[in-house]
């Protein structure tokens, strides 16, 4: 009897060892199968035409654009890490990057993320995008998207630009996509994960172009005086003009009377029919300063050469007599830059 026993235990202890082990591999899952890809800009960021008035100012937002495909037979959770270093010129300065151009001239610029920090890469210690993670079911997708910001730097000689086309590619190993995945809900941390090998190659691009513009102008004021003093003078720095660095440019000014050879007229207020005749010059006893400058011709203007910087040109202005009545006399110039 005691024999007989021990076997059917035995039996009976290996019957359901067996149904364990075909239960443990009957519920085993597959893994997710995820791959992403991502640009930016679909490749290309153009800053258009770039002038010494939007030189430290000009930008525009771009795209960085990703998306994520699971083929697996398994729902899982991934999240990307996008980033970027310091582009053609230099990879190893983020803020500020530069385009290239020519004769070695340069553009400063910075890409910036949404929460206005810098968009970078890790090498650098700079913030890569990353997007909290996503579940993506079997079988399926998914895209999303962020602005970045691509802004010219104030403070870094962009106004003294030569012309001509400018650019920084961010092709090869200056953008890098790194992706992260798991079946279970994570918190990825970029600095801490290995750096993809994937990019998501683009080009900053700009023109600078044959652009001026007046930075300022102020008034001219002659003082005052008694009626009939005759022979006033008067001057002021009253025309900044910034153009680019070696450009040729003519100024010409126009009295409101539309004189061409700037002889204008001042008027009284109120109903005061008097006037006041006066006469624009380019310098305390120089020729009259009018208005027949074009682009390539100086006429009776003043010529000024860019800087990158505002130039300062003085106004001088006669009045060879005041036989008025008692008033408050002015007029109003039009300044014309030609280039």
């Amino acid at each position: 009897m005691t024999l007989l026993n021990l076997q059917i235990f035995r039996q009976h202890y290996l019957l359901v060892f067996i149904l364990l082990v075909f239960w443990s591999l009957g519920t085993a899952q597959a893994a997710p199968n995820i791959s992403c890809s991502a640009n930016m800009n679909n490749g290309s960021v153009n800053l258009g035409n770039i002038t010494p008035e939007n030189a430290d100012s000009a930008s525009i937002s771009g795209t960085l654009s990703y998306s994520c495909t699971n083929s697996g037979d398994t729902a899982g959770y991934v999240s990307v890490c996008l980033g970027a270093d310091g582009g053609g010129h230099n990879s190893d300065i983020l803020n500020p990057r530069y385009m290239s151009g020519p004769n070695d001239s340069k553009l400063a610029f910075n890409m910036t993320l949404l929460s206005g920090e810098t968009w970078g890469d890790r090498l650098l210690n700079g913030k890569e995008y990353q997007p909290d993670p996503i579940m993506i079911a079997e079988h399926s997708s998914f895209s999303g998207s962020a602005p970045i910001r691509i802004s010219l730097r104030s403070g870094n000689g962009n106004s003294k630009a030569a012309q001509g086309k400018y650019s920084s590619d961010f092709s090869g190993n200056h953008t890098a996509l790194t992706v992260v995945t798991s079946t279970e809900p994570f918190s990825a941390d970029c600095s801490k994960i290995d750096r993809g090998t994937a990019g998501l190659p683009f080009v900053v691009e700009a023109t600078v172009t044959s652009g001026c513009f007046i930075n300022a102008t102020s008034d001219i004021n002659l003082g005052s005086y008694s009626a009939g003093t005759p022979n006033i003078t008067g001057s002021h720095n009253a025309i900044n003009v910034t153009c680019p660095t070696d450009m040729h440019y003519n100024i010409g000014l126009s009295p409101s009377n539309g004189n061409s050879e700037g002889a204008g007229i001042m008027k009284g207020s109120g109903g005061n029919s008097d006037t006041i005749p006066y006469q624009l010059r380019s310098g305390s006893n120089g020729q009259p300063w009018g208005n027949t400058a074009t682009a390539n011709d100086v006429g009776n203007g003043v010529a000024g050469i860019g800087r990158g910087v505002p130039n300062s040109h003085t106004v001088y202005v006669t009045v060879p007599k005041t036989d008025v009545k008692p008033d408050s006399y002015s007029d109003i110039v039009s300044v014309t830059v030609n280039y």
